[in-house]
């Protein structure tokens, strides 16, 4: 059984088995855990599709972000991918913050990941491309030839 704390009432419920839609851990049965929104057995805590709630509950390759899928979207944060080089990513308005801020200890879920190792997310016309440090500086330096040749 587990325990479904809601503002007005709560009630325990039988638990979930395998395959079967969750939204956390403690809704399984024995031993599985909720990954991708299915209650799976033989999972590891901290693997992609995990849930979580801070950024130490993931495998240091992953975030804790919350999911948007396109075949099924979840409603809650899961362990996620962090994207490669030229994948796509989502830039920050301010991106020196975001940098400064990423390595504060148990951070709770973000709406998208950051950029896998040492890449950045650089704006490329419409969209936003993980590339590598040397990948902005070529930037920074074709914006800059661009200027002095107006």
């Amino acid at each position: 059984k587990y325990c479904l704390v809601e503002t007005h009432n709560s009630k325990c419920l039988p638990c979930k088995a395998t395959d079967v839609s969750c939204a956390q851990d403690e809704e399984c049965c024995g031993e599985q855990l909720c990954v991708w929104g299915q209650c799976s057995q033989n999972a590891t805590k901290g693997e992609a599709g995990s849930t979580c709630q801070v950024q130490s509950d993931c495998s240091p390759e992953l975030c804790c972000a919350l999911h948007k899928g396109n075949v099924r979207p979840l409603r809650f944060a899961v362990c996620s991918a962090r994207p490669i080089e030229r994948e796509r990513c989502f830039g920050d308005s301010n991106h020196l913050m975001a940098l400064l801020s990423w390595d504060t200890r148990d951070e709770g879920p973000r709406k998208h990941c950051p950029c896998a190792g040492d890449l950045h997310c650089q704006h490329l016309g419409q969209i936003y491309i993980c590339t590598p440090v040397f990948g902005l500086f070529a930037a920074f330096l074709y914006s800059f030839v661009n200027l002095i040749h107006v």
